[in-house]
C-alpha cells in the first residue's frame, strides 16, 4: 500500500504543469493549452529572431518547438515556464545605415562601398558602427557589413562608432584634411 501512495505521489509531482507563452493571436503572454491526450505538455516557447542585418523574422510566436515550415533561423526557442513567457514580442528602434568595406587586392587598401547598409537594431540599445583599423590587413572582414560594434579585441584591427554613417571615409577625411594642411604650413 505504501508503495503504490508513493508511486502515485511520484507520477502526480512528474506531471509537467502548463508554460506561459506569447502565443500567435495574443498580445499578452497566456497559458498554452492543454496537450492532447497522450501527448507531453510543451516545454518550451517559440517566436520570430532578430538581427542586425535582417531586423525581425516573420515567424509567429506559439508553445512548443518551432513549426517544421519556418525557414532557418527565422525562428528561435527558449525553455518555457509557468509564472512567466520566455518569448516576448520583439520591439524595434528606428533603422540606421553604415558601411561595409572591401579589401581592394590591387591597392592594397580597404574601400568603402558605395551604399550604405540598413542596420536594426532593438528598442533600447544604441546606435554601432565598425570599419577597418590601421592594423587590419587582408583577411579581416566587416562585423556585420559595418553594423554593430567591433568585434576583434586587437588593438587597432577594428574602429568603432555611434553616430549613423559615421564609419563613412568622409569621416576620416574630415579629420585629414585639416590634418594635412596644418602639417604643410609648419614645414
Amino acid at each position: 500500500m505504501r508503495f503504490l501512495i508513493i508511486a502515485l505521489f511520484l507520477v502526480y509531482t512528474s506531471v509537467a504543469e502548463n508554460i506561459m507563452c506569447y502565443q500567435t493571436a495574443e498580445k499578452n503572454a497566456t497559458m498554452c493549452p492543454d496537450p492532447a491526450e497522450g501527448a507531453a505538455a510543451p516545454t518550451k516557447c517559440f517566436g520570430p529572431s532578430f538581427s542586425v542585418l535582417g531586423g525581425v523574422t516573420n515567424s509567429t510566436y506559439g508553445c512548443g518547438e518551432c513549426p517544421t515550415d519556418a525557414a532557418k533561423d527565422a525562428c528561435v526557442t527558449c525553455d518555457g515556464a509557468a509564472d512567466s513567457a520566455c518569448n516576448p514580442e520583439i520591439i524595434t528602434a528606428d533603422n540606421y545605415e553604415c558601411y561595409d568595406y572591401s579589401y581592394n587586392a590591387e591597392k592594397k587598401v580597404f574601400a568603402i562601398q558605395k551604399d550604405p547598409i540598413t542596420c536594426h537594431r532593438l528598442n533600447g540599445t544604441d546606435v554601432h558602427c565598425n570599419k577597418p583599423g590601421v592594423n587590419a590587413t587582408e583577411t579581416y572582414t566587416s562585423n556585420d557589413k559595418g553594423c554593430g560594434p567591433c568585434t576583434n579585441t586587437t588593438a587597432g584591427v577594428c574602429v568603432a562608432c555611434d553616430e549613423t554613417r559615421c564609419n563613412s571615409a568622409v569621416t576620416v577625411t574630415a579629420f585629414l584634411l585639416p590634418l594635412a594642411a596644418l602639417l604643410y604650413t609648419l614645414f
